[in-house]
Formats: C-alpha cells, sequence, structure tokens
C-alpha cells in the first residue's frame, strides 16, 4: 500500500526572517512587502497579532497600535522585515534538497501551483493580505521507510527534528493520499501525526471543516449559505454542477480532495527543470541580441536534457526589470524534441512581437524535460505521416507568433443545454488520425455509393437559438411527441424546452423546440 507523508512549513517566510533575527522572537514582528510607511504588512507572528495587527495592514498603521503615550520606548517594540522573493525561492530549493536525504522521491506544492490554483503562493493572495509561506509544502514517498527506520513515527520524528536543527518548524504527516495528507498538516499545528489506515484518514476528512482550510473566503461563504461546513458535505454534491455554480477553482479543490488528481510523487533531482539566468547590467531590448544570448544557453540546456534521456517539452523566458517581473513567455514546439533550430525559430517568432514597455535587466529561462517515447511510438505505429508533423509544426508557429489563445479546439462538456456543451479551448496537438477511423470513413463511403443507402444525419446546433414564426412551427409539426428538457428551477434562469423535428415543404429538417416559459418558438438546429 503507497504511504505519502506531507511536510507543511507554516509561515516559511517568517520563519525565514526570525531565523535571520533571533531576538525578535519575543517582539511583535510583521513581514513587510516594501521599506516604506505604506508597505503592506504580509505576516504578522503572534506576539503582533495579540496588538491587533493583521495581514494586509498598513506598516504605519500597525506602528500607530505599538505607539504608548506613557512609555515612550513601547513605540520601538514593533520589528518589521522586507519579503525578498529570491531568498525564499532559495530556502526552499534548499529544504527539498534537505527532505531528499529522507526520501528518493518528491515534490513541492509550488510545482502544481496551475493545477491547484487554489492553493498558489502568488501574488494576488499576497494582495489580499494572506500568508506568503502558509502553503510551502512537501510531498515525499514514504512507502516502505518504515523498514530502515523501524517505524513510521520513528522516520517521521527524525526528519522534523533535522528541520528543527535548521531553526525551522514543519507539521509532518504521513497517511495515503496528497489531499489527506495536506489537509490534516495544515489543521493539526507543529508536530508528527502517522494515519493508520485509509478509513481513518477518510473518517478524519469527512468531518473536516472548511473554515479550517486555506480556501478563497468567497466558495466559503457560498457553501456556508448551502449549509455545508465540512469537507463530506462538500463532497457529498454532483461534480457535474460545482464548476458551474462555484468556479473553477472550486472544481479544482473538489478534484482534489477526491483524489481525482491524486497524481503520484515524481519530482526528483533528476527529472527537474533546468534553469538559466541571463543579466543584462544596462538592461537590453535588442532582439538579435536577447535571441544570441539566448541560443547559447538553450544549447547547454539541451546538452543537459540528453545527459537525462530527455527531450524538451517547453522553454519558459521570464523577463524582469531589477526585481519586478515585467512579463512570461511560454514558447513549445510541435512535439518535444531537442531541436535547436526549432526552438530558436519559435522563440524569434515570439520575441519579435514583443514590446518592451521597460528594458529588462535579468531573464530567468526554465527548460522543462519529458522522457523521450518518440522511438516507442514509431514502432507502434504503422507509417510516419508527414502530413500531421508539418501541421503540427505549422500550428506550433502560430502559436509562437501570435500567443497560445489563437489555436483553439471544441471540446465537449458535461451541461445541461445543448448550446453549452461544447466550448473553445487552446489546442496544444491535433489528434493524430486512427486506421478504424480511416475504415469507417471508406465503409461510409461504399455504403454512399450503392443504392438507397442511409447516410449519417449531421445535426448544426445554433450558438444562439433564433425565434421563428408560430404558423411555421404549428403547420409543420409532426405527430410525434417532444423531447422534454427542464432545469436551472433553482436559479433565475429557469428554462422548459419541448423539442421537436420539423419537415418543412421545401425538404428542410429543422431541430426547433416550445419555451413554454417565454411562450415562443425557437430554431435550434438544422439536420442535413
Amino acid at each position: 500500500m503507497e504511504r505519502l507523508a506531507c511536510v507543511k512549513l507554516p509561515f516559511l517566510a517568517m520563519q525565514i526572517a526570525l531565523k535571520a533575527n533571533p531576538e525578535w522572537r519575543n517582539f511583535p514582528t510583521v513581514l513587510l512587502d516594501r521599506d516604506h510607511p505604506r508597505g503592506r504588512i504580509l505576516e504578522a507572528n503572534k506576539h503582533a497579532r495579540r496588538l491587533k495587527i493583521e495581514p494586509g495592514m498598513r506598516y504605519a498603521g500597525a506602528l500607530s497600535l505599538c505607539s504608548d503615550p506613557a512609555d515612550s520606548a513601547f513605540s520601538n517594540n514593533l520589528r518589521a522585515a522586507i519579503y525578498c522573493p529570491d531568498e525564499y525561492q532559495q530556502v526552499r530549493e534548499e529544504l527539498r534538497e534537505q527532505l531528499g536525504d529522507f526520501s528518493p522521491h518528491l515534490d513541492a506544492l509550488s510545482d502544481f501551483s496551475m493545477r491547484f490554483s487554489f492553493l498558489a503562493t502568488d501574488s494576488a493572495k499576497a494582495e489580499r493580505g494572506e500568508a506568503l509561506g502558509r502553503t510551502t509544502a512537501f510531498w515525499l514517498q514514504a512507502t516502505g521507510l518504515d523498514r530502515l527506520y523501524g517505524s513510521f513515527e520513528a522516520w517521521a520524528a527524525k526528519l522534523e527534528a533535522a528541520l528543527k536543527e535548521e531553526e525551522f518548524f514543519a507539521s509532518v504527516v504521513v497517511g495515503f493520499s496528497r489531499f489527506g495528507t495536506y489537509a490534516l498538516a495544515h489543521t493539526q499545528g507543529v508536530g508528527v501525526r502517522v494515519l493508520e489506515s485509509k478509513a481513518q484518514e477518510k473518517h478524519m476528512l469527512r468531518s473536516l471543516s472548511l473554515a479550517r482550510l486555506d480556501l478563497d473566503p468567497r466558495l466559503k461563504e457560498s457553501l456556508l449559505q448551502l449549509g455545508i461546513r465540512t469537507v463530506g458535505e462538500f463532497l457529498d454534491l454532483p461534480a457535474s454542477g460545482i464548476a458551474r455554480r462555484f468556479g473553477k477553482e472550486a472544481r479544482q479543490f473538489y478534484d482534489f480532495a477526491s483524489t481525482r488528481n491524486d497524481l503520484p510523487i515524481r519530482r526528483t533531482s533528476e527529472d527537474a527543470p533546468i534553469e538559466r539566468t541571463l543579466l543584462f547590467d544596462q538592461g537590453e531590448f535588442n532582439t538579435e541580441r536577447l535571441i544570441f544570448r539566448i541560443k547559447f544557453e538553450l544549447h547547454a540546456m539541451a546538452q543537459k536534457l540528453a545527459g537525462r534521456a530527455l527531450v524538451l517539452l517547453q522553454l519558459e523566458m521570464n523577463f524582469y526589470r531589477d526585481e519586478e517581473l515585467e512579463f512570461c513567455e511560454i514558447v513549445r514546439p510541435a512535439r518535444p524534441s531537442l531541436d535547436e533550430s526549432t526552438m530558436i525559430e519559435l522563440v524569434r517568432l515570439r520575441l519579435e512581437i514583443i514590446e518592451f514597455s521597460r528594458t529588462p535587466t535579468r531573464l530567468h529561462l526554465l527548460a522543462v524535460g519529458v522522457p523521450d517515447k518518440s522511438e516507442q511510438t514509431r514502432l507502434l505505429s504503422a507509417r510516419n505521416d508527414r502530413r500531421w508533423d508539418d501541421a503540427q509544426h505549422a500550428l506550433a508557429r502560430l502559436r509562437a507568433e501570435f500567443g497560445p489563445l489563437c489555436v483553439l479546439g471544441f471540446k465537449a462538456q458535461n451541461t445541461h443545454l445543448p448550446e453549452d456543451r461544447f466550448a473553445l479551448k487552446p489546442l496544444q496537438t491535433l489528434a493524430r488520425p486512427s486506421a478504424s477511423l480511416s475504415l469507417v470513413t471508406a465503409n461510409l463511403a461504399a455504403k454512399d455509393d450503392a443504392p438507397n443507402s442511409s447516410t449519417s444525419l449531421v445535426r448544426r446546433i445554433l450558438a444562439d437559438p433564433e425565434p421563428i414564426a408560430r404558423a411555421v412551427a404549428m403547420q409543420n409539426q409532426g405527430s410525434e411527441a417532444p423531447y422534454i428538457l427542464s432545469g436551472h428551477w433553482w436559479t433565475q434562469e429557469a428554462v422548459h424546452r419541448e423539442y421537436y423535428y420539423l419537415d418543412t415543404h421545401s425538404g428542410e429538417l429543422l431541430w426547433v423546440f416550445y419555451d413554454r416559459l417565454r411562450r415562443g418558438w425557437y430554431l435550434h438546429g438544422r439536420v442535413e
């Protein structure tokens, strides 16, 4: 049975500040986003919170709460540190390396910030006054380590003791799922806990209050209005309506809590992204010089990927002006490869359309690699479709020049209304035509040539149903019973439709419905 451990370091940014200034531990201390009286407080320790100083306040306001006319020295009790993103990232990477001594396989919550944005430590949450270090967590593969250390308790205790030696405090939970270990580590405080069974983990999670989790306050309020207060009550909701009613982040949290996205531990030092940093003393805005520098670094990163038996999936380019991120660009080839000339071509197309408002002084490159499966795929393929490769490359060039949203494809959705059951989503790759599809197409063509053959009907759906005259609908209405679609009765946009097929005198076959609430007939599609 797979065992996972979550190591969560609460308020890591504040821990870093107190480690650098240990004499501040018994004083009210705050973490600021900038050295200015109007600087925003990102985190406050327990002594500051006793004085009603909370994240989100201004530094000047916090100083006023510490002022005491009867004691002139009291106003100097408040200690303040400035949050440094580079230092925070460096400490987090050092912690990752240290935890690697206790398990060969581990990854961090920050590796999944796009998938689990409701838990991401991004600047938007900092602007709302939330702690930057609140979601600093690592997952470790713990399977089999009980035999090496004698028990999971002994292994987790050694891990916690090693962090304490470095003056870091953590909550360690050994369990069976990502969400289970994370949620319990988030709510239990500093210490070690080992769960004995999946049933125990599930029971504790279902009774866990949503108010204790780091979720969007608006989501908590919406669920509270429905009487949903625990994780178990939230998971009892139907999955199909979560995104439409509560939003994308709520659906991500639902999938995370129900282990739909319980990914295996995969992040190791061998498959971590390769990073390079380019510094420009006077700033750099010349595209040709930028491409020349990137080409040199790309060659070194490609060689390192080849040494790991990996190919390049994407190249991320982060442009900074001093310490401020100006913009981020991601370039992906048609298929993962180590073709440097193709990547440089895509980089050139992307950079040529960028207009620098301020010249960047630093460029951070991040190359993400994946295992090379092209040879295995080629062995299983009956033939190498050159036209498919050319089409993929053409789409990659379009994305590089006009952005990732310029190539879209239809994706089915599990919704109630027919017009909402498909949506345009960014298309990363084309589906390769299969042999079975070609065979079906050939069989249909043969049937079309045969006399009295029946072909498949194609229904063209209108995005917005069009009103039609009642006389037209009643004149051509058949004797078949209608298909009734009713829903959304819990909102102001209730729906009650009665669908019919109308065979008109001109030979057209129309798909129409009668809207009983609006008392009108509408054309929704045609059958060809």
